[in-house]
């Protein structure tokens, strides 16, 4: 069923980034996603948008989004991937210029009535952007 999803997935990315590649180019665009597409899915392809951990400071700790070695949740023999991505574009107007700024991982506390359990197998990314006018 994994590989079923997997190919699901590649065919509605695929899509999805064929329509914004189609869209007005003056418009800013983000783009998160969740799954468990592999990177050599997104290095065949052309997407034409720039993720937001590359172009941030890509601190190490901010690498894995599903993180088998720090989150309990987590069973079986999975190595730390980064599953979890912010997809962003730029206007190419010189107004209306979006730039990334930081990211940092959300959900990497357990929950309140717990010390054990955190509130998804996947940490959520919360990306900060400046926006000049």
């Amino acid at each position: 069923i994994d590989l079923f999803n997997a190919f699901i997935d590649e065919n509605t990315y695929s899509y999805c980034f064929e329509q914004i590649n189609k869209n007005n180019p003056n418009h800013i665009i983000l783009f998160g996603i969740s799954s468990q597409i592999s990177d050599t899915f997104w290095n065949s392809h052309t997407i034409n948008l720039d993720d937001l951990w590359q172009m941030t400071d890509q601190r190490p700790e901010t690498t894995y989004t599903f993180d088998p070695e720090l989150n309990s949740n987590i069973t079986g023999n999975d190595k730390p991937e980064r599953y979890d991505r912010i997809f962003f574009r730029s206007s190419t107007s010189i107004n209306n210029q979006l730039k990334p700024v930081h990211m940092e991982l959300e959900g990497i506390q357990h929950i309140k009535t717990s010390d054990i359990v955190f509130p998804s197998t996947h940490w959520a990314i919360q990306g900060y952007f400046d926006v000049d006018n």
